[in-house]
């Protein structure tokens, strides 16, 4: 449970929870915190964490047998990450307008306009999701 805490929730919570307490402070009275998540900048996380879990499957075993067992895995993880890079650079190019206050948070229109946030979402469930399989799957390998 601590490495699920560590390595998933605070960076992906922290970051917006400090940003809602910031908005409490006179300078930051207008920000959104949509606006610092809608153009896919959770992918950033998804990256690192594709990144993170390569490592842990490497270094706790990079024996030929257990490459060539993880092969799937490792081009998983690695697909992963390239796509989510990718995904937040186009995201970025074609930034998305925030939704007026008025049109609400009537689901299906919100997830249709935040579609990059949308994406953002599920890549880093995927990436957390295959981290964590990874990570409690590996055997507890002490490399001399």
């Amino acid at each position: 449970m601590g490495w699920l805490v560590v390595n998933v929730l605070i960076p992906v919570l922290l970051p917006p929870a400090l940003l809602l307490l910031a908005r409490n402070a006179p300078a930051a009275r207008r920000l959104k915190l949509m606006d610092t998540l809608k153009d896919g900048q959770l992918c950033w996380f998804a990256l690192t964490l594709s990144c993170a879990t390569l490592y842990d499957l490497l270094e706790n075993d990079a024996s030929p047998r257990r490459v060539s067992w993880c092969t799937m895995a490792i081009i998983c993880i690695g697909a992963s990450g390239l796509l989510s890079a990718v995904f937040a650079v186009v995201a970025a190019i074609e930034p998305t307008q925030l939704l007026d206050d008025a049109v609400g948070w009537r689901a299906p229109a919100w997830r249709q306009h935040y579609k990059a946030f949308s994406i953002s979402v599920i890549f880093v469930a995927f990436v957390s999701f295959l981290s964590l399989v990874i990570h409690w799957g590996l055997p507890n390998v002490q490399n001399p």
